[in-house]
């Protein structure tokens, strides 16, 4: 019998698979489901005329008009419907967010979240929404006219109407989720090679 000792036994263990589902990933995500949530309030003075969702800024949005005479009349991209409606035409950098996102969202999983690609979507989308807030602020300028004979025969002044576009943090957390989505998938790309 043979009582030398044995060198231990190492057992190959397979190699550690990766979820498909990262940090990138998740934040990509998270992107694209903040654009159900209001990204801007269209404001009339100090009252709220309409809160626009992301996707709508994606897909148009109609904002209902009590008054023919409405200073919301002269919004850009607009077209009047039978039922008293102004339907705003989608906004070119929300539909092109969207997209990048959910094509960045699918870089990300089939890249396992690891991916110079996906940074880069993800940079793009960022930029596509910082191009959106750029343009809409731009739109909602309107040129009132300073004063207004109506129907009635009374001088109507439109001096003091202040009509803005106020974004949420809604879409601030948008923008941030796809920064962290490009960082993670960038840094977990370098730290793969």
């Amino acid at each position: 019998m043979d009582t030398s000792p044995q060198p231990p036994v190492t057992l190959a263990s397979p190699p550690s698979r990766r979820p498909a589902f990262g940090v990138g990933s998740a934040a990509f995500l998270g992107g694209i489901l903040l654009f159900i949530m209001p990204f801007v309030n269209i404001k009339c003075g100090d009252v709220t005329v309409k809160e626009v969702k992301g996707y709508e800024l994606a897909t148009g949005f109609s904002i209902d008009e009590k008054n023919p005479k409405s200073p919301f009349g002269s919004l850009d991209n607009t077209q009047a419907t039978d039922t008293g409606t102004k339907k705003n035409e989608p906004n070119t950098y929300a539909l092109v967010a969207l997209g990048l996102g959910v094509i960045g969202f699918i870089v990300s999983l089939l890249a396992k979240g690891r991916s110079p690609l996906a940074a880069f979507i993800g940079i793009c989308t960022a930029a596509a929404l910082i191009g959106l807030m750029i343009d809409v602020k731009k739109k909602i300028k309107l040129e009132v006219p300073a004063d207004t004979n109506n129907d009635s025969g009374f001088n109507m002044n439109f001096n003091d109407v202040k009509i803005s576009a106020d974004f949420t943090p809604w879409f601030y957390i948008a923008v941030a989720a796809f920064l962290i989505a490009a960082y993670f998938s960038w840094q977990l790309g370098r730290a793969k090679t």
